[in-house]
């Protein structure tokens, strides 16, 4: 029943972020692997297993915002990377 029960959790998480855009898909993903993180150092460590979700869950959705910010910049950089070629090309085919 255990097993069930957690993959019925994982197909939800799953479905759930596939109608979530790309920040949120982030976000969620970071807050997914901290709980997970936080909850196994914390019994690691002979702590309060809830603790160690939540501090992993808030460290988790901290990283995903980063990563989400990072990834926007590099999105940005190559489009004006783009830009910049085409103008080239076209300056270069005007002659």
């Amino acid at each position: 029943m255990k097993k069930f029960l957690s993959l019925l959790a994982v197909a939800a998480f799953a479905l759930a972020l596939s109608a979530c855009t790309p920040k949120e898909k982030h976000l969620a993903s970071g807050a997914a692997i901290g709980v997970a993180a936080g909850t196994a150092g914390a019994l690691v460590l002979d702590q309060s297993p809830l603790a160690g979700a939540a501090l992993g869950g808030v460290a988790g959705t901290a990283g995903g915002y980063l990563y989400d910010q990072h990834r926007r910049e590099e999105k940005r950089e190559e489009a004006r990377e783009k830009r910049h070629r085409e103008h080239r090309q076209h300056r270069y085919h005007r002659r």
